[in-house]
């Protein structure tokens, strides 16, 4: 019997993520499909136009895209990991619109939730600078990772 592949950390964040913001009827989360979507097992797929995140999120009434990232990298993010949706996200938040990246370091074993805003201003940050930063949402998806 052919051993199955793990799923790549991105699939599993993102697995997460989406579980996480439709846990009950206080949020809701709908996914953007993206080209990994129409591979289906066949080792191609159709390359499907850029999405602007990978989820839109409703959470306690509040609306906003969210696009998951995973990094292996020990010091923070960089610029380079936010640059597939630079383009999306300044649109979206120059039109007025939300926008939030849920970041998990796996160096930390840690989600970090990012304002888009923040992004677009620094996206370079060591995970200390970025730990005084944490919200409630942060706080709580922590909680879900460890007890998943």
């Amino acid at each position: 019997m052919p051993q199955q592949k793990s799923k790549p950390l991105s699939k599993i964040c993102e697995d997460f993520i989406f579980k996480y913001f439709n846990r009950n009827k206080s949020c809701c989360c709908f996914r953007f499909s993206d080209t990994h979507d129409t591979f289906q097992g066949r080792g191609h797929g159709v390359v499907l136009s850029k999405a602007p995140s990978d989820f839109i999120v409703t959470n306690f009434g509040r609306v906003f895209f969210a696009e998951v990232k995973s990094t292996e990298n020990s010091r923070g993010t960089t610029k380079k990991l936010f640059d597939q949706q630079a383009a999306r996200r300044n649109q979206i938040l120059t039109a007025g619109g939300d926008y939030e990246y849920f970041v998990y370091s796996e160096a930390k074993d840690k989600w970090y939730v990012l304002a888009g805003q923040a992004v677009r201003n620094c996206p370079t940050r060591t995970w200390e600078d970025l730990d005084p930063y944490s919200t409630p949402v942060q706080n709580d998806l922590n909680k879900w990772w460890q007890n998943r």
